[in-house]
């Protein structure tokens, strides 16, 4: 499918950042130990911050940062949407609310390297100091990773995930839409091997 494969690819996901977490974001274009691509984070002031793109440092890291917006742009429970996008040799990531209908902010095209360009590589969701929600990557934007997945598999999520870090993580529903960051720790990651591309889904099952 060339809309979640190559080098020109759209990942979006649904987040709901609880009270008292630091950010939340989706990290798309990883390696198997969460390094590397990008991450799409909110962050920030608490409750109120902005949306940022960085390079990826892995967890426990910050990266370099590419670009942030304004502060006051996401919020704590409410429904948001992330989205990011490649598109040759640039990436850009944007922030939407009411169900992705409308947009909240949104980067101005960022250069990648050759290698960040080719690289597949896998989707991670990844959060700090506090819990989350993350929902709307479905069954129909599952498409085979170029790398083959690493042994280990979080036997909480299955076999295409594995997490890094001190968080728990746990699906939200019997359907496996729902995904539950629950420890208060600093940092958590987890990785799925499977997906490449993600849709949004129709409201928060």
């Amino acid at each position: 499918d060339p809309a979640i494969r190559g080098k020109d690819r759209t990942w979006r996901c649904n987040v709901r950042v609880d009270p008292g977490a630091g950010g939340a974001g989706m990290v798309f274009k990883v390696d198997e130990n969460c390094e590397g691509g990008f991450n799409c984070w909110l962050g920030g002031t608490h409750g109120a911050g902005g949306l940022m793109l960085y390079r990826n440092g892995g967890p426990g890291k910050s990266g370099q940062a590419l670009w942030s917006s304004p502060q006051d742009k996401w919020h704590y429970n409410e429904d948001l949407v992330l989205q990011a996008e490649t598109r040759g040799d640039q990436v850009r990531v944007t922030l939407f609310k009411d169900g992705g209908d409308a947009m909240v902010a949104q980067s101005p095209w960022q250069k990648t390297t050759p290698e960040e360009a080719d690289r597949d590589g896998y989707l991670a969701f990844h959060t700090w100091l506090g819990t989350v929600e993350f929902w709307g990557f479905s069954g129909e934007s599952q498409t085979p990773a170029t790398q083959a997945a690493p042994p280990e598999a979080s036997p909480a999520l299955g076999a295409n995930w594995l997490t890094k870090g001190d968080g728990k993580w746990e699906w939200g529903n019997d359907d496996h839409t729902l995904l539950r960051q629950t420890a208060k720790t600093d940092s958590a990651s987890c990785l799925n091997t499977s997906l490449t591309g993600v849709v949004v889904g129709e409201g928060r099952p």
